[in-house]
């Protein structure tokens, strides 16, 4: 898991070894380094203008770190054995993370309070908000990917997508919030157009949405929309990392 500074300046990366480390970019120095957790580290992420990183570990708590110095901010406490996935809205100021319970909760990173809480169908395997902040999408582990209202709103099931091929591994926004891609395990990208719902609740199949992207021979990793909304880049199990046209 890697996640750029807002500025563009800065790079963050962990890894197995429990620590995150900083880069700038685009020399590649090392800015920073600490140990974050006794165990691997699963995601981090900028926050608040990139002055603060929020980071998750296989451990329960959810930490904030000063992204100057690596001083530890705060702990956001859990119920959960293990913090798998995080995401941070386009603002900085809120993060959801997810467990291997099934359970998801949200943060003010201002106030450190918890906003939100709940509990989805499977386990989440990935987690993104939308650009404008008011929705967040989390892709699981029984092929389905649910979009659920924000902060204030409760975390209220807008709707409900299948039609993966198998688990979701990574999931983001289209920069104009209507349409969103995932890559799942078995190679697969998908985009998945979001103003095809008839209303909270709603499930939709994949035979009524876009056509799928195919070239990778195994898992995909990570999937990414460019700031213009025109790309899709990907990065799979195979080593290699694909750029595909939407047609946008």
């Amino acid at each position: 898991c890697i996640d750029l500074s807002p500025d563009g300046n800065r790079l963050v990366s962990i890894g197995d070894d429990g620590m995150i480390r900083m880069w700038a970019m685009p020399d590649g120095r090392e800015l920073l380094a600490f140990h974050a957790s006794k165990e691997a580290v699963n995601a981090v992420r900028f926050a608040l203008a990139g002055s603060v990183l929020v980071s998750c570990a296989a451990e329960p708590d959810v930490r904030v770190w000063d992204s100057t110095s690596g001083r530890l901010i705060t702990i956001l406490s859990t119920d959960a054995i293990e913090s798998k996935e995080l995401a941070v809205s386009a603002d900085g100021r809120f993060c959801v993370a997810s467990d291997d319970e099934r359970m998801y909760r949200m943060w003010d990173l201002k106030t450190h309070t918890k906003v939100l809480e709940g509990t989805a169908a499977a386990p989440f395997r990935c987690l993104e908000f939308s650009a404008d902040g008011t929705t967040f999408v989390g892709g699981m582990q029984n092929k389905f990917i649910d979009v659920r209202r924000a902060q204030d709103q409760g975390g209220e099931l807008i709707s409900s997508f299948e039609g993966s091929a198998d688990h979701i591994e990574d999931i983001a926004f289209h920069p104009a919030n209507e349409v969103m891609v995932s890559g799942d395990r078995a190679g697969v990208i998908r985009t998945w157009n979001l103003n095809q719902t008839d209303g909270p609740g709603d499930t939709r199949n994949s035979t009524a949405l876009p056509p799928v992207f195919r070239g990778h021979s195994s898992r995909i990793w990570d999937v990414d929309y460019s700031t213009d909304g025109d790309r899709i880049v990907t990065a799979g199990n195979d080593g290699s990392i694909r750029v595909w046209t939407t047609g946008a």
